[in-house]
């Protein structure tokens, strides 16, 4: 088996707005949903009204977005999630290479075989949708895969591993036990961690070790 992922370059810019609205429109219709009486119509024009009326400042000039899905909405997710799960079938239609897909927005992980492939199926992305386009990452020179928050490695048996993971850029900031939070609040930062890694990990002693011997350091840091 092969590893690889795949991520999309600039994700909410790239998304035209419209047929994104559309196709959430026609997916209220299709499956009847209803929430006070809101029809799909009413759904359609109302997103309309705000991707048509998206403005921003920068450096003391206004501007108004013209095309893609605007940053920090809380609506573009959700396009954006419709959008990805369209392209992704679209895709997969014309791909039957692929042993393993998973996706959480537009972070694809894909298990293939050979390596050959992995390049053939990022075409077939990248053909699928002008708009979006997709980079690919292969395994470390150890065989080892980062997506998120885990590391997939498969040895040569086909065996995989994962384990929890944060990226180098990660600053590793979260609030001091003796910080003046409330206790709860800090015993469920713990928890939530803890259950992250197991969630995560098929060698969750070894991971949690590494946090563990990880956090310690940052302990020794002075709080003030």
């Amino acid at each position: 088996m092969y590893s690889f992922s795949l991520d999309v370059i600039s994700l909410f810019t790239s998304i035209p707005a419209h047929p994104a609205i559309n196709l959430i429109a026609d997916l209220i219709s299709f499956n009847n949903l209803q929430c006070f009486r809101i029809t799909s119509a009413d759904i359609h024009q109302l997103l309309r009204v705000i991707v048509d009326n998206t403005y921003f400042t920068f450096l003391n000039h206004t501007y108004k977005q013209v095309s893609g899905l605007p940053m920090g909405s809380s609506f573009s997710s959700l396009l954006a999630i419709a959008y990805m799960d369209r392209l992704k079938r679209q895709a997969l239609s014309t791909c039957n290479s692929y042993l393993l897909f998973t996706r959480y927005r537009d972070d694809i992980l894909i298990l293939t075989c050979p390596r050959d492939e992995a390049i053939k199926i990022l075409n077939t992305f990248n053909n699928t949708e002008p708009h979006l386009q997709f980079t690919i990452e292969h395994p470390n020179n150890s065989g080892s895969l980062s997506l998120l928050d885990f590391k997939l490695s498969i040895n040569e048996h086909g065996s995989i591993c994962t384990e929890f993971y944060r990226k180098p850029a990660c600053r590793r900031l979260f609030a001091h036990f003796r910080s003046t939070l409330p206790l709860q609040d800090k015993l469920s930062y713990a928890h939530t961690h803890t259950l992250s890694i197991n969630g995560y990990s098929n060698s969750t002693l070894s991971s949690l070790k590494k946090e563990r011997n990880a956090n310690v350091k940052l302990s020794q840091i002075p709080v003030f």
